[in-house]
């Protein structure tokens, strides 16, 4: 009986824990009206911000920033680099291409060209084929 009520007690100077709520958030430095999010530089270059985070992970000696991870704020000239990143990227159409959806790359040799030529034809002839096995009458036999 003694143990359990050593158990009980409360360890004197601890208060106790709190359910549900959250401990007050720290206080960082005053952020700078300058500096921009990449949610900002997103809105304002029309570049997604998944786009983004690859640009900073590739370059981030390019791009003038303050803090590090979610915490970090890009100086305005960051913008142009940006810009200048996506221009200079290979990944992708870009919104705005000439390029159609669908439409095949012209290669110099041709081969790709007529590789499509004759799986259209080999896909032609397996239409037809398929084509006489449905219209073949149908024969249905039901045992008495």
């Amino acid at each position: 009986a003694g143990a359990k009520k050593a158990a009980t007690k409360k360890s004197p100077g601890r208060k106790p824990a709190k359910r549900g709520r959250r401990a007050p958030a720290k206080k960082s430095a005053p952020a700078r009206k300058d500096l921009l999010t990449l949610t900002e530089i997103s809105k304002r270059t029309n570049i997604s911000y998944p786009t983004l985070v690859r640009y900073v992970k590739l370059h981030p000696e390019k791009l003038k920033h303050e803090g590090e991870g979610r915490k970090r704020r890009f100086y305005p000239e960051a913008i142009e680099a940006f810009k200048a990143i996506r221009a200079s990227s290979t990944r992708g159409p870009r919104k705005g291409s000439t390029r159609k959806k669908g439409a095949v790359r012209r290669s110099g040799s041709g081969k790709s060209e007529q590789a499509l030529v004759n799986r259209i034809k080999k896909l032609e002839s397996k239409l037809k084929a398929l084509e006489k096995r449905i219209n073949k009458p149908l024969r249905v036999s039901i045992p008495r």
